[in-house]
């Protein structure tokens, strides 16, 4: 081995080319090292494309399970697949895969803009792989400042109209939403050999160590850990909205039975009374009093009464002041032109009305419920009318929980009794009240449980998106009405937020005391192999200058392979310094 070496029996032109190696490794062993490296792979377009549809089909599964995290603000994490592809892949490939996997938020916000913001993101973050992550996010911070937040500010300011604090809200969640993204983008873009190539123009050995470690680790853990924590939260939010459709549908059965016990209840009175008053062929104002002062506690269940002959004239009436009886039927009161007399007088049969204010008794909101007096020839004689204030109406609705809405509508949609603390619209139908709907579908109508309850949205700028999609259950009630109960998102997923919020800070804590650890480990590793690697390149080759030893140099905690290695260095130095004397 030793004459292997020797100057006698080495080849001449071996020596020279040993001798030529070895000056130029003397004169600059980093750029020698470089020039003999590899040239770089470059990604072929059928990579970028397979790489861009399955980014963008991982980052539209992400995408349909949005986090709720406070006041109904949802982060989504499908970034993370379609910046990962920007960056390993280039522009076109990370617009492409932003165009399929940023399309959910289409539906979830309804709007386009976080679309195209997602798209111009993805296309301009594109080919900086390799990039530090402090110049990562200074330039995703720049791209946000002058394009995303004035084309957020503009929607919802301009176009939207909504207020300047819930802007305001939406455009720092949108940049934070992506400033995560990003950072575990970048991570995973840099682990080695999962992508089978390299961006074009980037030397694949010029990869450090340390990037090539925290790449493993980022797929080791940051994948798995951010998919349990978003699967985690889309099973428990979804076993929270499935219990809250449950209680809204319940809410709204209850609400039905109830209100339809009632109704008919008071309209089996009015029926009865216009039923005496056909079987004596007469609707005379003595028999008329006398039969609704015989109603005792049914008549007690209207503000008031009244019974007419067959031209709408006032024959008999009941109020709580008997002053107002008397004034009407002193003025000849009629009500020809009124649609609870002109109903029963052509169909014959019962009629409620929708909400209107009340004129001859007051003005109150009231409901009116009427049923024609027919004779024993089929003859008609005039009606039986009862109004019922709304106000009686919700007290029987009971006390709705809080958060919740119960409402009775009329065939029209007029609200007749809203269930809550807040006031109901004075006359105004429904959609005019809420908004036009924009979108709605079944929560599962395969389950009994929650059938009849569906996602519904609709237009109200003023209040955030969260509040303005609601759990919607529609049950028919009596004469056509319709008894809705009502819950929005933002009120049903405040239950699990605080457990979401939670869940997110933990992992992010246990991703972070992860890193501070790996990192850690990688010292151990890493700074004895960065004294070794300097030390070849200071390795005099002209045998004049003695060969610093290695080891004493290298940590006392580095790996025992390391500790190994600067001893083998040293070693082979020392042998290389005696061959050279």
């Amino acid at each position: 081995m030793a004459a292997s070496w020797s100057s006698t029996t080495r080849h001449p032109h071996v020596t020279d080319d040993i001798d030529a190696d070895l000056d130029d490794r003397a004169m600059s062993p980093r750029s020698a090292r470089h020039a003999e490296a590899p040239s770089a792979r470059v990604t072929s377009p059928t990579s970028a494309l397979v790489g861009a549809l399955v980014g963008g089909f991982v980052g539209f599964l992400l995408n349909l399970m949005p986090v709720s995290v406070i006041n109904g603000s949802s982060l989504i994490f499908g970034g993370v697949a379609i910046l990962t592809i920007a960056l390993r892949f280039g522009g076109p490939a990370g617009a492409l895969a932003a165009a399929i996997g940023a399309f959910p938020t289409v539906q979830l916000w309804e709007t386009p803009i976080t679309w195209m913001l997602a798209v111009i993101d993805a296309y301009l973050m594109a080919g900086r792989c390799f990039a530090s992550s402090w110049a990562l996010h200074r330039v995703q911070l720049i791209i946000w400042l002058v394009i995303g937040i004035p084309i957020i500010l503009l929607w919802y300011l301009g176009i939207r109209e909504t207020t300047g604090g819930m802007a305001a809200i939406i455009a720092v969640k949108s940049v934070v939403n992506a400033v995560l993204c990003l950072s575990l983008a970048r991570v995973i873009a840099v682990a080695p050999r999962f992508w089978g190539g390299a961006r074009p123009g980037h030397d694949p050995q010029g990869r450090s160590l340390r990037d090539y470690l925290v790449g493993a680790a980022a797929i080791a853990i940051a994948i798995p850990t951010l998919l349990s924590v978003v699967l985690l939260v889309e099973v428990v939010q979804q076993n929270q909205r499935r219990l809250e459709a449950e209680r809204v549908q319940q809410l709204a059965l209850g609400a039905a039975s109830t209100i339809s016990g009632i109704m008919n209840e008071r309209m089996a009175g009015i029926v009865a009374a216009a039923r005496q008053l056909g079987v004596s062929g007469e609707s005379s104002a003595p028999l008329a009093q006398s039969i609704l002062d015989a109603t005792g506690p049914a008549r007690q269940s209207f503000i008031t009464m009244l019974v007419t002959d067959s031209l709408g004239d006032f024959v008999a009436g009941y109020a709580t002041d008997t002053a107002v009886v008397a004034a009407l039927r002193r003025d000849r009161f009629n009500v020809a032109d009124r649609e609870y007399f002109r109903r029963p007088r052509d169909t014959r049969s019962v009629y409620v009305s929708d909400v209107f204010i009340g004129r001859g008794f007051g003005r109150d909101r009231i409901i009116a419920m009427s049923a024609p007096i027919v004779g024993p020839q089929g003859q008609f004689l005039g009606v039986v009318e009862g109004s019922m204030a709304t106000d009686q109406l919700q007290e029987f609705l009971g006390a709705v929980p809080d958060g919740y809405e119960v409402l009775l509508l009329s065939g029209a949609g007029q609200v007749i009794v809203w269930g809550d603390s807040t006031p109901p619209p004075s006359m105004e139908r429904i959609e005019v009240a809420w908004g036009p709907v924009l979108s709605t579908r079944p929560v599962k109508e395969s389950d009994p449980a929650v059938r009849t309850v569906r996602l519904e949205r609709r237009d109200e700028p003023r209040i955030p998106i969260a509040a303005q999609t609601r759990l919607v259950s529609e049950v028919p009630g009596p004469f056509g009405w319709e008894i809705v109960s009502r819950r929005s998102l933002a009120e049903a997923d405040a239950g699990i937020q605080t457990m979401v919020r939670l869940t997110l800070l933990g992992s992010l804590a246990v991703f972070l005391l992860m890193r501070l650890i790996f990192g850690r480990v990688l010292r151990d590793v890493l700074e004895p192999l960065a004294v070794i690697e300097t030390a070849v390149g200071e390795t005099p080759m002209d045998g004049d200058t003695p060969i610093q030893p290695l080891e004493p140099r290298i940590s006392i905690y580095a790996p025992r392979e390391l500790a190994a290695l600067a001893e083998g260095f040293d070693s082979m130095s020392a042998a290389l310094s005696a061959r050279f004397a």
